[in-house]
């Protein structure tokens, strides 16, 4: 508890902010250096999100992560 630890949590960080502060947000997380904890529904958010991606539902991870993510398609959606 002492100690500084690189790690950030974020729940739904891009919620009510103006799309010009996501995109600040998202410049600023890439240049992070510790590990980052985002829980979000925004799927452009988390189709430009470049991390390693675990997806859990029911408590549970999913072996392959929602198909957003792989094929790219909701980077062309509106946010959510």
């Amino acid at each position: 508890m002492t100690r500084p630890a690189d790690l950030l949590v974020l729940d739904e960080p891009t919620n009510h902010i103006a799309l010009s502060l996501v995109k600040e947000g998202e410049a600023a997380l890439a240049q992070y250096p510790g590990a980052v904890v985002v829980v979000s529904h925004d799927r452009s958010f988390r189709a430009r999100f470049t991390g390693d991606v675990l997806e859990l539902r029911v408590g549970r991870p999913v072996s392959q992560p929602e198909q957003a993510y792989v094929s790219g398609e909701a980077a062309a959606s509106p946010r959510t």
